[in-house]
Formats: C-alpha cells, sequence, structure tokens
C-alpha cells in the first residue's frame, strides 16, 4: 500500500486547489471530520460546522486536507495556517465515489461482494464471521450497501486488512454497476432473486438483468456463488455466461455444497455440510431454512478463501443476528420476541411465515407492519399485503396483530382463508397498538414482529415486552 498523489486524485476527480501547502502525505480518506484518520483527506458534507472546532479535529486528527464544496463560506487562509490542505469540487458525493475507487486499487486482498433481494445483510455477517477466523476482515457497516454506503465501507480499508466482504443493493439500472465499480469484487455471491424492486423495475427479467451487473466487474479468476434452488438464479447463470469459477449452495442435490439432517432446537439450527470432497456438521444461533442457505454461501466463500473447516465451524457457531434480523429475545413471563423489524418485502416476510410450524410448540403472535411506502402504486401494495394474509390464513396462529396504512389486507387475506376474526386485530399506527398488545400475549408465548421500519417501526412494541 503506497501514499496516494494529487496527480492520481486528479484522475480520480476534477478539483481546484484552493490551498495546497502542507507536504504531508495522503494515505486513506474519510468522511469523518470529527475524528479523521492520519493523513486522510476528509470530506466535508454539513454545511453548517464551526470553522474553529472543524480545524482543531482536523489537526488533531493529523489530516492532510479537506475536500469541499465549491460553494462553501470557510475561511482559507484559517486552513492554510493549520497546514490542512483544501481542494474545491462541485460534487462531493461523485467525488467520494471516484476516490473510494481509486483507493480500493491500492489493496490487492479478495473482497466478497454480497448481493441479492434478501438475506444480504446476515449472509455478509457470517462470511465476516467466518473469515475472521483465519483472516483480519473488514465487514461493512449494518446495510450500507448504497453506492455512497459502499464507498464509506471502501474508505475503512486499512493495511492490516487481508480480506473484505461488503454488501450492495440495488434500486435500479446502473446502481449495482457502480458499487461493483468501486468494489472490483474477487467473490461475487447471490443469495436469491425475488420480487424486491418489482414495483419499480417492473419484471423479474429487469431485476435479473439489473443484479448482472455486479458480473461485469468480478475478476474472470474469480468465484461466483450463487444459490442452486433458486428458480430465478438459474435464469441468472444462464444470462450473465461468467467465465470464471461457480459455486452453487442448497437443500437440493445438485449443489456444489448443500445442507442436509436439518433440525431445530431453542430457535438455534443444526445442520450437516456436504460437498464433493467434504462433510461436517454446523451449529448456528439462528433458525430458518433460508438462514442456512445464507450460512452456506459463507461456507463456500470460506472454503474458496482455504478457511479450515474446523475454524468455519467456529465462525458460523459464534456469528449472532444483528437488532432487528431475526433476533431472538428472552422476556418476562416466558415470553420469547423474534425481533425481525429491520427490513421487510413479500418473499422475505413469506419465507419467515413457512418456517412459523418448526417453532416449539406454543402460542403464536404475529405482529406485521407495512413492508411498501405508503406512497407506493395502490393497487400493488394491497395485493402484496393481501397475499402475505392468505399466506398466514393457512397456518395455526394464536393472533395476528396488523399496522399501518396497507396491514388492513393482511387481515383480509387471512379471514378470506378461514382464521376467524376474533384473531385479527387491524391498527393504523403502532401508537394505537401499545395500549392492546400486552392484553392479548398470554405467557409463553412467541411473538414474531416483521416490518419495514422505514414504513412502519415496531421497536416501541418490542420495547413492552423487555
Amino acid at each position: 500500500m503506497r501514499n496516494l498523489t494529487l496527480e492520481e486524485i486528479s484522475k480520480a476527480f476534477w478539483y481546484k486547489i484552493a490551498s495546497w501547502q502542507t507536504n504531508q502525505a495522503i494515505k486513506s480518506f474519510t468522511n469523518n471530520h470529527k475524528n479523521p484518520t492520519p493523513f486522510s483527506l476528509v470530506f466535508i458534507f454539513p454545511h453548517d460546522l464551526d470553522e474553529d472546532k472543524l480545524i482543531q479535529s482536523l489537526v488533531k486528527g493529523h489530516a492532510t486536507g479537506i475536500v469541499i464544496s465549491r460553494e462553501h463560506k470557510f475561511q482559507i487562509d484559517k486552513f492554510a495556517q493549520a497546514g490542512i490542505g483544501v481542494l474545491e469540487v462541485n460534487n462531493r458525493k461523485k467525488a467520494f465515489r471516484n476516490l473510494a475507487r481509486l483507493y480500493r486499487r491500492q489493496f490487492s486482498i479478495p473482497i466478497t461482494q454480497v448481493i441479492g433481494s434478501s438475506g444480504k445483510t446476515t449472509t455478509k455477517g457470517l462470511i465476516g464471521s467466518v473469515l475472521k477466523q483465519e483472516y483480519s476482515t473488514l465487514v461493512g457497516v449494518g446495510n450500507y450497501n448504497s453506492p455512497d454506503g459502499v464507498a464509506f465501507n471502501l474508505s475503512k480499508l486499512e493495511k492490516k486488512h487481508e480480506a473484505a466482504v461488503l454488501e450492495v443493493g440495488m434500486q435500479g439500472f446502473g446502481i449495482m454497476r457502480l458499487s461493483s465499480q468501486m468494489i472490483q469484487p474477487q467473490i461475487g455471491v447471490v443469495t436469491c432473486i425475488h420480487r424486491a424492486h418489482l414495483n419499480k423495475l417492473g419484471t423479474i427479467e429487469n431485476i435479473i438483468k439489473a443484479k448482472a451487473e455486479m458480473v461485469e466487474q468480478l475478476s474472470p479468476n474469480g468465484t461466483l456463488v450463487i444459490n442452486g434452488d433458486d428458480t430465478n438464479c438459474a435464469e441468472y447463470i444462464k444470462r450473465i455466461k461468467y467465465p470464471g469459477k461457480i459455486i452453487t449452495f442448497g437443500f437440493s442435490k445438485g449443489n456444489t455444497i448443500r445442507a442436509t439432517n436439518v433440525y431445530y432446537k431453542n430457535f438455534q439450527s443444526f445442520f450437516t455440510v456436504k460437498g464433493k470432497d467434504f462433510k461436517f456438521d454446523c451449529m448456528m444461533n439462528t433458525f430458518g431454512s433460508y438462514n442456512i442457505t445464507n450460512a452456506l454461501a459463507a461456507i463456500a466463500v470460506g472454503l474458496e478463501l482455504q478457511v479450515p473447516i474446523k475454524k468455519i465451524q467456529q465462525g458460523i457457531a459464534r456469528f449472532s443476528p444483528i437488532k432487528g434480523r431475526l433476533q431472538v429475545l428472552s422476556c418476562p413471563n416466558e415470553v420469547t420476541v423474534i425481533h425481525d423489524n429491520f427490513n421487510a418485502n413479500p418473499d422475505s416476510t413469506n419465507l419467515l411465515l413457512s418456517q412459523v410450524p418448526y417453532l416449539p410448540k406454543r402460542p403464536i403472535i404475529l405482529v406485521l407492519g407495512d413492508m411498501e411506502n405508503p406512497r407506493t402504486n395502490e393497487e400493488y401494495a394491497r395485493k402484496v399485503h393481501y397475499r402475505i394474509g392468505e399466506k398466514i390464513g393457512d397456518l395455526t396462529i394464536g393472533k395476528l396483530v396488523a399496522i399501518g396504512k396497507w396491514a388492513k389486507e393482511y387481515c383480509l387475506g387471512a379471514k378470506a382463508k378461514g382464521i376467524s376474526p376474533d384473531k385479527l386485530s387491524y391498527y393504523t399506527n403502532v401508537d394505537e397498538a401499545k395500549k392492546d398488545l400486552p392484553k392479548i400475549v398470554p405467557p409463553k408465548s412467541i411473538v414474531i414482529f416483521k416490518a419495514s421500519v422505514t414504513y412502519c417501526d415496531l421497536e416501541p412494541l418490542i420495547h413492552l415486552f423487555r
């Protein structure tokens, strides 16, 4: 890893030098102006910063310089006197992403890129847990998977890192390409391809096409790890014609790596992993067949990067879901809360519901909020929520509590499938439900919270049971 020069940076993005008397090197970049890394180029995004406090932070952190908008109100002389260089740009976000692309090329380490309609954050966490048993590994923060989030995560790369794993989201054509150009992945992982973004892209074919942009940047000497049980992933493989190695994972015999002998106990998963030349057992501190497929993807990456099997087993066993991602919480009155309120789409919700029959035989209370933007296409939103209600109608549950603008459709769908109306409760918002929910939940129940937190935050209801 070597220092960056202004000449190299000029090829990444256009800038105007407002001040650059400093002889310090540029070793990294960041958008953290409060605690900048030494010898970094600091991108300043807020407009209302106290100039003197900013300079103090930059000097204390031994920053080399800053990148600011051309339409700033800073006194450049103050930065010059403090030995802080100043570059002015027209578009800070674009410059930040372009520098991330340049900076990534400083590292000759394998980076794994995780994409898919659901399971990205969990799979990234599992891969990170596996790789950390053998390598110093950078794991992308939270679900920072937009191009700006990818650039932020790449800025966290350090000399010590031997591997990295980042997730990438997709809202339309060109987004996946933009992120993948920055990452230049050695391994690409596709968790699944479902109907998320159908409202924006119109067809599954378009979703596949948009996600296929990753493979344009995937090293031809690298590896594609993809869900072999997903029919849309099968179409993805046909479309991309990837020349490198392809590893499929799932439960079916035709997969490169598969899970057998699956069983659940105390909200943990136990399974055997089989491949051409290996067979070993794993335990994971979460449940659900879809999480076993996520684990298989992580195991495939671990094997590809030559992590010993014993350490792969340790990595899977030591993984813990992040907040709001199928967290299992033990609460008073022997109530178990399953907190899956971080994100939701029709397919991920259906996958969760498919696991209800495998849960311990206790009263099941479903608390489901909206999955779609309140401003989305009404016909589409009503239809997808209604169909989930129909799915619920096929289950044995104690109660369905539906909350949000579209959530009434859950109740209508469940009722159409024969669920008794006295098992259905609908509220327009979380505050309304707060009054009744504690009375609805009997002791020893399993309460499942699922919604897209952006549209319906169920956290206040979860706190009722803590």
